[in-house]
């Protein structure tokens, strides 16, 4: 069923749709969403109406009331015109595509009497108009009727002879021929003509644009030529060659002579140029330039160095910028892409900052202290955001597979400008300029002429690659994102001189949206990246293996299976750190960090040797710390003395006491509540003996008073004199004689 939105609403005096249905038995009707037939009328035991309907699952019995509610809050049946499929009325604006299938509907309404082009189908539900129904009306009454509708619409072109006109086109040639008034557009025009035929003319005029200009008539001649070698194409006329001539041939500027084609060649990026930006990153220019001066490189000494610049072309501020030593590589402008994602800009150089990020998706600063300033210092603070696209030219470090895979993965547009044109991507280029003049002020400036070098520059080089780096940096941020830019104030047709930083601020106090990455895994995702086959040993990454349980896991997903081929794992990889690798884990997304296997008993951390020492050196400040010499003495000397014999002795003998005092109280109390039967057992039926006196102890008294009781006693009652005397002869086991 078409959208209802593609019906407009029924003007006076026409009906899209009955005003009032007439049902009677055998009528088609919609119930409950669903098609229904009217068998009959009748009354029930209580003598009300109801009608019997046909819902195709039975038969049911409703009352007339809720039959003709049901009815009344039906909305009318769409009449819009049937899908059409071309995809050029989808590229057309919203407003000029609903006119256009305003106008289809209307002239099928005109040859069918339906919106839809189904007459016969709206009879039966009742939705067709009797003004137009084409077993009472001609097509020159509807012609008639159509054109005053229109008119009391005010719509144009609705008279009555362009009407017809477009009724014809419309027979003929689709609703395309109501787009943009042609009566074919695009490849429709050579839609219905042999493959074999296009292929064979498309050769032909491939290789037309080396030779120099052709006429029209010497170029049907060599395509009609090349369709008689072939033995194809006999019946195709001379018009209709021309056709297809013209339509394989757009885009390959045949009409022009051959300069003006290497002209046209030359700007292919012109698209880009003419386009309107509208807010911050939605268009970077990236480029690379040398040094005018000598930088001090370690292990290699005087060399010169390669400046990295992305700069925005709507607020003209610098939003990443790299020193890097020699030439530059893919690594270094991906490298630069997650700059540009990065808020602050602190100190370059160990131990301030790792220009190469190894191994960790983002700097991590361990601050020991909230009261205290950060160990990195801080230069200062530029635009963060996320481009749309960049403008880089046919560089070896930006024509290469790593850059464009990486921005792919990213959501990053790559726009390449044509070769020997600097205009393509001025707003860097000048930039650059500016960059020049500023290093003529540094020491160590050699001039951009080889031949006017002065002599003994070398001697005056002191600055590394991460000194001129953040020496750029100083001047972009204090003066250059200040400073007046002529560009700037034509590009936003502004009467008030503008500069980088109050453009950026007034794009955001008018309502503007910057998007701000927060994904730590996107420096990953600018990594090199390599689809490896996960074998047994792990992943092999330019003769480096790689492996893990976690990896190993995954090889009952991506081993190779009885009938099917292995799955490849993409794995990204970085130069600078080739202790680890990273991947996705197929199932579930989630990043994973494999190690290099090998047979080392080395402890390897989840980052580089070079980001360890950067840790070690903040965490050391702090209380996990090693202990000095000094320190490390007074502790064992402290551990000696909590571990002297003598406090072990003393600490044994309070253990002892205190379970001996705790036995004596338990075995009181227990003894206090037992029955005689149970004193029989601890103490015996024996009588006392002579001078013996038993000695009740209350039960409250602890195990001191008891043993003391019990001393006493002995003492009274026992005189040792009267003892026999131990001979060991008579009894060894009991002292007495047999």
């Amino acid at each position: 069923m078409p959208d209802q939105s593609l019906t407009p609403p029924p003007p006076a005096g026409e009906s899209g749709h009955e005003r009032s249905v007439t049902v009677t038995p055998g009528a088609m009707v919609t119930f409950e969403g669903s098609p229904a037939r009217v068998v009959s009328f009748g009354r029930n035991s209580e003598q009300r109406l109801e009608v019997l309907i046909d819902t195709g699952d039975g038969l049911r019995r409703i009352p007339t009331t809720q039959f003709f509610a049901t009815l009344a809050d039906r909305p009318p049946e769409p009449v819009g015109a049937s899908e059409t499929g071309s995809p050029l009325l989808q590229q057309l604006p919203a407003q000029e595509r609903q006119r256009i299938e305003d106008r289809y509907r209307d002239l099928l309404q005109i040859r069918t009497g339906s919106r839809r082009g189904d007459a016969d189908g709206d009879r039966e539900r009742g939705a067709l108009s009797r003004s137009y129904d084409p077993e009472h009306t001609t097509l020159t009454e509807r012609l008639n009727l159509k054109s005053r509708e229109l008119r009391d619409r005010e719509i144009p072109a609705s008279s009555v002879v362009q009407l017809r006109r477009q009724l014809r086109a419309v027979e003929r040639d689709g609703i395309e021929a109501l787009i943009h008034g042609n009566r074919r557009v695009g490849p429709q025009r050579i839609s219905n003509v042999d493959d074999e035929v296009l292929e064979i003319i498309g050769k032909v005029l491939a290789d037309q644009p080396a030779r120099a200009r052709l006429s029209v008539k010497a170029l049907m001649t060599t395509a009609r030529a090349a369709l008689i070698h072939a033995g194809i194409g006999e019946d195709i006329s001379q018009y209709k060659l021309r056709d297809i001539v013209n339509e394989l041939s757009r885009s390959l500027d045949l009409h022009l002579d051959a300069k003006g084609r290497e002209r046209v060649a030359m700007k292919p990026a012109d698209a880009y140029r003419r386009r309107l930006v509208s807010r911050p990153g939605e268009i970077v220019q990236i480029d690379a330039t040398t040094t005018n001066l000598h930088v001090w490189a370690p292990g290699v000494g005087w060399q010169r160095s390669t400046i990295l610049t992305a700069v925005d072309v709507f607020t003209r501020c610098v939003l990443a910028l790299r020193v890097v030593t020699g030439s530059a590589t893919s690594r270094d402008v991906a490298m630069l892409l997650w700059d540009i994602g990065r808020p602050t800009i602190t100190r370059s150089g160990y131990p301030y900052e790792l220009v190469h990020h190894h191994g960790m998706p983002t700097l991590i600063v361990p601050v020991l202290d909230p009261d205290e300033d950060p160990p990195h210092p801080v230069l200062g603070t530029k635009p963060a955001l996320i481009p749309s696209a960049i403008v880089v030219d046919h560089g070896r470090e930006f024509d290469c597979e790593h850059l464009v895979s990486a921005c792919a993965r990213i959501d990053v547009d790559v726009v390449f400008c044509p070769p020997r044109a600097a205009h393509a991507k001025g707003v860097v280029e000048s930039l650059h300029n500016s960059l020049r003049e500023i290093q003529s002020l540094l020491a160590a400036y050699k001039g951009a002429d080889v031949s006017n070098h002065p002599k003994g520059v070398e001697d005056l080089a002191a600055l590394t690659a991460q000194d001129l780096r953040d020496a750029l940096w100083d001047y972009i941020l204090e003066i250059y994102h200040w400073q007046e830019h002529r560009g700037l104030t034509a590009l936003h047709d502004s009467a008030t001189p503008l500069c980088p930083a109050g453009v950026f601020e007034a794009y955001l106090e008018s309502g503007g949206e910057v998007t701000v990455p927060t994904d730590p895994y996107r420096l990953i995702q600018l990594l090199s990246s390599k689809s490896c086959t996960v074998n047994a040993y792990g992943v092999n990454i330019e003769g480096r293996v790689y492996n893990n349980a976690t990896l190993v896991a995954l090889r009952t997903h991506l081993a190779r299976g009885v009938s099917g081929p292995a799955r490849r794992l993409l794995v990204f990889y970085d130069r600078w750190d080739v202790s680890r690798v990273y991947t996705r884990h197929p199932i579930t997304g989630e990043w994973l960090c494999i190690p290099r296997a090998g047979d080392t008993t080395d402890a390897q951390m989840p980052c580089s040797d070079m980001f360890d020492k950067a840790i070690r050196t903040q965490v050391i400040r702090g209380d996990h710390r090693p202990l000095r010499p000094n320190d490390a003495a007074t502790a064992r000397a402290q551990f000696v003395n909590r571990w002297a014999p003598e406090r072990l002795t003393d600490r044994n003998e309070a253990r002892i006491r205190a379970i001996e005092d705790s036995r004596q109280h338990d075995y009181a109390h227990d003894l206090q509540d037992a029955p005689p039967e149970f004193r029989r057992l601890a103490f015996g039926d024996e009588p006392a003996r002579d001078g013996l006196t038993a000695r009740v102890v209350p039960a409250t008294a602890d195990s001191d008073d008891i043993l003391d009781a019990d001393l006493d006693e002995r003492d009274e009652a026992v005189d040792l004199d009267d003892l026999e005397e131990f001979d060991p002869d008579t009894d060894t086991s009991t002292g007495r004689a047999p």
